[in-house]
């Protein structure tokens, strides 16, 4: 694997390498393909790829790979920041080559290793700061020349904005997810807070006559729910209703004495989903609907207060129509005394007051 060895193919693999880790979005598989590749490309004894735990003050085997593709276990493989060779190339931002016996090296993918091994550490650095760091094993004591260093740090440095990609992309998924399930949990309280009091749904009877259901929840339908998937059991066959990823209601179908079709289910889910889109415009409808009534009424109130021409008429029309807005039984309104010293909420000063009491 030295430098002589790579010859005028050299570039191309390292090309290679970055097609292959190019685009990829899940940090488990951009670890495995880059591994595979950097295998394809350098033939090492075996890889392995280490992330950061900031968290835990540690480095951390992410993925690791032997030459014969048989995966490196994650356990035990863990180095504290600042400590050891490792721990020392990703605090120094440089790449490490070292001999080492078996049981000194980083990676122990053989127990029957006997004699030494070259062992190489490159950070993988991205703006400024290192995300982790590949480490590769040989039995070849020229396998780490200055050439193939730098070409492996080069690629370390890719797999790290890679990994930053990755990671950040994670981040934003898991913030999306979290954001779908509140806005989710919002509309399914929208539409408890629309449904009748006591009233948990609607059936249609066999006469085709609607009505609403009250009293328990059924407890059969807590598997669809908590599931998130369709239950058919003979000529039972219940679909979860969800809006914004959440499930917020089920429904229930029965035939008479007739098992549901992979068809029948597949159209009660179109359905279904329909309902739930359906139900969603409609609580953003009714949003919409409050926000343009909150704003029409504030216009209105705004318009009437401008309208008054003396401090009475006012004060007066300001307390009319605050009440009137919110429907309260009683406003009243205090004024904190005028003077340049004092200052709001002063405990040594009695503020005067003003206000009105509605009738």
């Amino acid at each position: 694997m030295g430098d002589v060895t790579l010859g005028a193919a050299f570039p191309e693999r390292v090309l290679t390498i970055s097609r292959a880790i190019a685009g990829v979005l899940d940090p488990s598989v951009l670890a495995q393909r880059a591994l595979g590749a950097i295998n394809d490309a350098f033939d090492p004894e075996c890889a392995g790829l280490f992330l950061v735990d900031s968290v835990a003050g540690t480095i951390v085997l992410q993925a690791g790979l032997r030459r014969n593709g048989e995966a490196i276990a994650p356990q035990g493989h863990s180095v504290r920041l600042g400590y050891g060779r490792l721990g020392a190339a990703v605090a120094g931002f440089e790449s490490h080559v070292s001999s080492e016996t078996a049981e000194s090296l980083i990676l122990h993918p053989d127990p029957e290793v006997r004699g030494s091994r070259v062992e190489a550490i490159m950070p993988m650095r991205h703006q400024g700061r290192v995300v982790g760091a590949l480490v590769l094993q040989s039995s070849d004591a020229d396998a780490f020349g200055p050439t193939v260093l730098a070409a492996l740090q080069d690629i370390a440095d890719q797999i790290g904005a890679a990994v930053e990609s990755a990671l950040g992309y994670r981040s934003v998924q898991i913030a999306l997810t979290a954001a779908r399930k509140a806005l989710g949990q919002v509309s399914r309280e929208a539409l408890g807070s629309a449904l009748p009091q006591g009233v948990l749904g609607y059936q249609c009877l066999s006469t085709g006559d609607i009505e609403p259901v009250s009293g328990e929840w059924d407890e059969d339908l807590a598997p669809v729910a908590a599931r998130g998937q369709a239950i058919r059991q003979g000529p039972t066959l219940a679909v979860p209703i969800r809006t914004q990823d959440t499930v917020v209601g089920v429904v229930q179908l029965q035939k008479p004495d007739a098992e549901w079709t992979d068809r029948e289910v597949g159209l009660a889910r179109a359905v279904a989903d329909h309902l739930g889109e359906a139900l969603e415009r409609a609580r953003l409808r009714d949003e919409l609907a409050s926000i343009t009534a909150r704003a029409r009424v504030v216009h209105q109130v705004a318009e009437r207060l401008h309208a008054a021409d003396d401090w009475d008429s006012l004060m007066r029309s300001a307390v009319e129509e605050i009440g009137h807005a919110v429907q309260a039984s009683r406003v009243y309104i205090q004024w904190l005394p005028p003077g340049p010293a004092d200052r709001p909420g002063s405990r040594d000063q009695e503020p005067s007051v003003a206000g009105l009491d509605e009738p």
